[in-house]
């Protein structure tokens, strides 16, 4: 292909032979003409073009978007780094971030998204690097003009790209060393046959990355690599924003024509065999950090272009992954053996794949591993037996193509960008069927299905055990991985255990999935209004019942969600009471797992869990039979005395006590978030305390303590949707009519408060729990006052201001650790600011740092801060707050946000944004001088500190003493006296 010179950068002439569908309009452009495949519920527009370059780009305009974006897809990720330097690809996915010839500046990129309601972030994969930015629609262009350059002229500047290494991408693997799921992944790599690139290490650090060669010039071997994979023709680009497709095609032409191409890059494909001849029967067990026990079966799957038609893989992950009557997972449970089960298809990597099944285990199960193994090749044999009828297949399209038919919008704007990006790079799949052919199967192909199915052997198969005891019976596991450390055993699996998976006698119990009866038949869209109401109405509220409604006016689907919080004054008196709640609520879940899980096929959801008000139940999904899920529910937990045994019981307990083992495995950053909760709470149990509680619960006292906790409550519910207002109440009867609870008293109802942190300044140290963690974490809290709007602007305003230069200062230069963090905090009725910061420098350090970034970073800013500048800020952060809903569920969530806390007050984003229209920069002045300036007399800081063992644990703080130093908050009243609607 002939190119010609532009700006020194090398660019193809457009190919006088554009792909299939595509038509040639200009030397630069091309467009696909047939038409793309969409959802009747989705109103954007969109097109897909190809530059001359080779790059595709699908753009979306959405007029009523209040975010725009941008995603690219490289198709290259850690597969392609240099064998000599691990962990390249993931290096150059944070160096491109460090400026361009275009923007020379370090963190212009980042300083423009922030100035702008804006954010970014990118991920390296095995085959996929993927970069996205989100920004207010009007800046879109600028966002855009920086975002190209990762991929035109990024610098590589010498001393920022040895920063990066040596802090952030150093951080970033350091982070991950205690992480399981890290773990497993890179010895599962590790375990590929030699020469194989998933053997690669993905992330790198400091050493692999040539830290500790002063005479390498890594600098130049990145950007070597750069140039030779960053090539347009391996790109894919997804542009959402608010403008005609007419003006968001121009821009992709102007801002992305001028990535490079040699011409004839394409998607590099990777050998499907990843496993060395003779170790393809093979079992490994692995030692985790976490207290978990888990069974991980792989075999190879092909990874045919064609397979995108009939999704083989989809439908026999549906059946191995099945949870009702007669699935493996039945069988597995009846012998109490497991707790869940997972099935899928990786398909990360052109070239090869693998289905896999991932089986939770019991104690049980854990020590009779060969005996779960058995059953899944007894549950394989059985599919085997006799063709998979079509039915299966055809009711899951239906309810794949009903999936598709009511999809709504998300927030999650940029998550839908990045899926469609990394979609078009699947070069098999018709390209009007982008949006479509990853949900819905096409056609139905038994030969291919059963060809599939019987490559699932013993012969071709990877057992991975992982726990934290080993299984007994199971010799010393004496290797380690290079890169994780992580104890291993690896073995082939005893011909004599193949022998007698190959000969397993059909189970009685399992058979396939019966008719599922809450498949809903018929939807239609209900109507909407021009005008919606902006909150829902009380129409019910006695001393045992407080019911919310509101009829979908605004979405157009037939779905609903229903929110109840069943409040019980016994639910969180102590720890032993906190944790029974917790186990009630997760024995009703175990009773469930079979009633409920045909309902989650059929578009049906529900969570129930244990809080410290009582029980919490959700639902959603279609209309029609959310009744019938929320009766069955709500009779699992009243009846549940005849549906548990002793045996299910210790199942359950087990969960729950390895679940709060856990908590001190956690991330430092995470447990520190923990402690503030507990020192800023009126009553706060902390998971250890729970766990010491649990040990001597018995079943007798648990549905003893379940039927109590059921007899006196006060029901708080919110019915919003496609439901009438007579089916709404009749949610509210069918909850005293299964339950029959009595009323709480007035005090009953009133939820814990929060703490006022005291003026000054107050420290809490505490050690980090696991002694192998590296890392030490602080989060530093400042509180500014009670939850009011004007409070909360300008908490919100300060964050939006402090959060760029925080992060450039703290991360980018300082490289204080890869998890920096800042933001406002509004907690049981009291606002503050914070900053969290996980780092391997001790927290005293990092908390000066913090101090010094505040004293003059911060200071500095506002003190030279224009009234444009300001403006600029205000705008962006009224922009972040006023983002409106983009689905019924975020609607929900809104309205029960606000019935949650006690205030009822719907209209709070409104007023918030109100406020902050009328905040000056002597406002944003005056509230840094008084709640967050370092020298301020006023200031209310806590300091949180998690210490790693590195440095000589700490003698933990006493949070009794702090605790006792605080003012109970008052508690949240509603904003206007409550008052039940005429229907």
């Amino acid at each position: 292909m002939a190119t010609s010179i532009s700006n020194g950068v090398s660019v193809p002439h457009p190919s006088p032979n554009p792909p299939s569908g595509f038509l040639q309009l200009s030397p630069s452009l091309s467009r696909f003409i047939p038409r793309i495949e969409t959802s009747p519920n989705d109103d954007r527009a969109y097109r897909l073009v190809r530059l001359a370059n080779g790059l595709e780009a699908l753009i979306i305009s959405d007029p009523k978007t209040d975010k725009a974006c941008a995603a690219l897809d490289v198709a290259v990720g850690h597969f392609s780094d240099p064998d000599d330097l691990p962990g390249c690809a993931h290096f150059v996915e944070h160096a491109v971030h460090l400026g361009s010839e275009k923007f020379p500046v370090e963190d212009e990129y980042k300083k423009y998204l922030a100035a702008h309601a804006g954010s970014s972030n990118a991920s390296t994969g095995q085959c996929n690097t993927t970069y996205h930015c989100l920004v207010e629609p009007s800046a879109l262009p600028g966002a855009l003009s920086r975002f190209a350059q990762f991929f035109i002229a990024p610098l590589f500047p010498e001393d920022a790209i040895s920063r990066e290494r040596n802090g952030a991408v150093d951080s970033e693997n350091k982070k991950n060393l205690q992480s399981d799921i890290f773990r497993l992944y890179q010895l599962q790599k590790g375990l590929a046959k030699s020469g194989h690139p998933l053997r690669k290490f993905a992330t790198g650090n400091r050493q692999t990355l040539g830290g500790d060669d002063d005479g390498r010039d890594v600098r130049g071997e990145i950007y070597k690599w750069w140039k030779e994979k960053y090539d347009a023709r391996v790109m894919k680009l997804v542009l959402i924003g608010k403008d005609s497709l007419d003006q968001l095609e121009e821009l992709v032409a102007k801002e992305f024509s001028a990535v490079r191409t040699n011409g004839t890059a394409t998607r590099e494909t990777f050998p499907p065999d990843i496993w060395a001849e003779g170790e393809q029967r093979s079992q490994v067990f692995v030692e985790t950090i976490k207290d978990m026990r888990q069974m991980r079966v792989f075999w190879p799957f092909p990874a045919d272009d064609d397979l995108w038609k009939s999704k083989p893989g989809s439908l026999l992950s549906h059946l191995l992954g099945h949870e009702s009557r007669g699935s493996l997972l039945s069988t597995l449970r009846s012998r109490s053996l497991a707790t869940g089960i997972f099935a899928g298809v990786d398909n990360r990597s052109p070239g090869y794949s693998l289905i896999y099944i991932h089986i939770s285990l019991t104690p049980l199960g854990l020590a009779r591993y060969s005996t779960v193994l058995e059953l899944i090749f007894a549950y394989l044999k059985q599919l085997k037996s006799e063709p998979i009828p079509q039915r299966i297949w055809a009711v899951n399209r239906v309810l794949d193509l009903e999936r598709f038919r009511w999809r709504e919008k998300t927030r999650h704007v940029a998550e839908y960008a990045r899926e469609l990006a990394r979609g078009m790079q699947e070069a098999e799949v018709p390209r009007e069927l982008l949006l479509s052919a990853r949900t819905v199967a096409q056609e139905w192909a038994p030969e291919v299905l059963q060809r599939c199915l019987d490559g699932l052997g013993p012969e071709r198969c990877r057992v991975v055990v992982a726990s934290r005891e080993r299984p007994e019976g199971v010799g010393e596991l004496g290797l380690r991985e290079k890169w994780y450390g992580t104890k291993y055993r690896f073995e082939p699996i005893p011909e004599e255990v193949c022998q007698k998976m190959r000969n397993q006698a059909p189970v009685r119990t399992m058979h396939l999935p019966e008719p599922n009866p809450f498949v809903s038949e018929g939807l239609q869209a209900p109507p909407t209004s021009e005008t919606p109401a902006k909150r829902p109405s009380l129409i019910r509220d006695t001393e045992l019942v407080r019911l919310w409604y509101k009829k979908d006016d605004r979405w157009g689907v037939p779905k609903a969600n229903v929110v109840l919080r069943l409040r019980s004054p016994l639910a969180y008196v102590d720890p032993a009471h906190s944790a029974k709640t917790r186990l009630f609520a997760g024995l009703v879940e175990d009773s469930l797992v079979e009633p409920t899980y045909q309902a989650q096929l059929a578009g049906l959801s529900y969570s129930l869990s244990g809080t410290s008000e009582g029980l919490h139940i959700r639902l959603g999904g279609y209309d029609p039979k959310l009744p019938l899920l929320l009766r069955t529910v709500l009779e699992a937990a009243h009846d549940l005395a005849t549906a548990v045994d002793a045996e299910r019981f210790e199942i359950v307990k087990d969960q729950i006590a390895r679940a709060y083992r856990n908590v001190d495995k956690e991330l430092p950053n995470h447990i520190a978030g923990y402690k503030l909760a507990e020192a800023t709470s009126e009553t706060y149990w902390s998971s250890q305390e729970k766990l010491q509680a649990l040990e001597g619960v018995t079943l007798e006292g648990t549905l003893e303590f379940g039927t109590r906790l059921l007899a006196r409550l006060h029901v708080e519910a919110l019915v919003h949707g496609n439901m009438s207002a007579q089916t709404a109440l009749d949610v509210g009867s069918l909850v005293e009519d299964v339950l029959k609870p009595s009323a709480l008293t007035a005090k009953e109802k009133f939820p814990d408060r929060g703490l006022i942190v005291p003026e000054g300044a107050s420290l809490y140290v505490w050690p980090v729990p696991d002694p192998d963690n590296v890392n030490s974490a602080l989060r530093y809290y400042l509180e500014v006052g009670a939850s009011a709007p004007r409070t909360r602007a300008l908490a919100g305003l300060f964050a939006q201001v402090a959060r760029q230069p925080a992060f450039n200062t703290l991360r980018t230069q300082e490289q204080l650790g890869y998890i920096v963090s800042s933001s406002r905090r509004v907690s049981e009725g009291r606002v503050g600011w914070f900053a969290a910061v996980q780092s391997e420098h001790e927290p005293s350090f990092v908390e000066s740092r913090i101090e010094a970034f505040l004293q003059n970073v911060v200071k500095d800013r506002l003190e030279r801060m224009t009234e444009e500048e300001f403006e600029v800020h205000r705008q962006s952060w009224i922009k972040q707050v006023a983002e409106e809903e983009k689905n019924l569920g975020e609607e929900s969530s809104l309205y029960w946000g606000a019935i949650s806390n006690g205030e009822y007050d719907f209209l709070r984003t409104e007023k918030e944004v109100m406020l902050a229209s009328s905040l000056t920069l002597s406002d944003l002045r005056d509230f840094f001088l008084t709640h967050i300036h370092p020298a301020s007399p006023s200031r209310r800081k806590l300091a949180i500190h998690l210490v790693a063992h590195r440095y000589g644990p700490p003698a933990a703080s006493d949070i009794a003493a702090f605790r006792g130093r605080c003012e109970l908050a008052p508690r949240p009243q509603p904003v206007e006296p409550l008052q039940v609607s005429k229907l």
